[in-house]
């Protein structure tokens, strides 16, 4: 197994222009290469054979395409027995919003919106769990931006954090080694200060919805939350992928799900 000191990362994107992300951004400072590859618009993943040496770790961003969508689209369908595969094959991944939504359908969990119709979009606040303490540290507002969201704990998992709006916010699969997790986040630790004026023009359809955050008072926030939001992606990638050149023991196999799962 490559040491995670030279992971080469995949971080799959849902649409080829969506290449900012403040994670990748710490991964390369990190210095991980990580390379985007957008399967919905017909990019391959990876056989399982290339999981591992190949591969390192994967990433699973947000996208406007529910997991419970995948009879219409059959690439959501693909990424959600993708991300099967890398559990299986040990390889840590992280999910931010849907592509929690992903790691949660591989592991037979869907997705739904509230009844009210509410969204999260803007800075949300959330309370970290006893077992994501140490993670969190003095984060407790996070930039969302979604309406639907897992309606249950996967098997297997600890819930990092959570919210009153939608209790699911943060979960780790254990045990996991200590060379590798698998982590699903509801937030977007990937939106920089400079990236959320753009996703406000992009998601008109989310900001139409009740309990979105006024885009003045985003910007606001975003300089607010920045020094720990700043943190605590740093601990994310620092315990995500940790440095040690240590065998990744193979994760708690995942139940392949039918796809009726939701996201951004």
């Amino acid at each position: 197994m490559t040491p995670a000191s030279t992971v080469r990362v995949l971080s799959l994107i849902h649409d080829p222009t969506w290449t900012e992300s403040r994670v990748d951004d710490e991964l390369r400072r990190r210095g991980h290469e990580v390379e985007l590859r957008c399967h919905a618009a017909g990019d391959p993943l990876p056989r399982p054979d290339e999981l591992g040496d190949e591969f390192g770790a994967v990433v699973v961003n947000g996208g406007p395409v529910s997991t419970w969508q995948a009879p219409d689209h059959p690439f959501m369908g693909r990424e959600i027995e993708f991300a099967a595969e890398v559990l299986a094959a040990g390889v840590p991944f992280l999910g931010l919003c849907l592509g929690a939504h992903v790691l949660g359908a591989a592991l037979g969990v869907s997705t739904e919106a509230r009844a009210d119709g509410v969204a999260e979009f803007g800075f949300c606040p959330i309370e970290p769990t006893a077992a994501g303490l140490d993670l969190f540290g003095d984060l407790d507002h996070v930039f969302q931006c979604h309406y639907e969201a897992l309606i249950d704990l996967p098997d297997g998992a600890e819930l990092l954090a959570t919210g009153s709006l939608f209790p699911i916010q943060a979960f780790r699969l254990a045990p996991r080694p200590a060379a590798g997790a698998a982590i699903g986040l509801q937030f977007h630790p990937d939106a920089r200060r400079d990236m959320i004026e753009g996703w406000w023009a992009g998601n008109a359809a989310t900001r139409e919805r009740p309990g979105v955050q006024p885009l003045a008072e985003q910007l606001v926030d975003a300089e607010r939350f920045e020094p720990a939001r700043a943190a605590f992606v740093g601990r994310l990638v620092d315990r995500w992928l940790p440095a040690t050149g240590e065998t990744r023991a193979p994760a708690p196999e995942a139940t392949p799900a039918r796809p009726e799962v939701g996201a951004r």
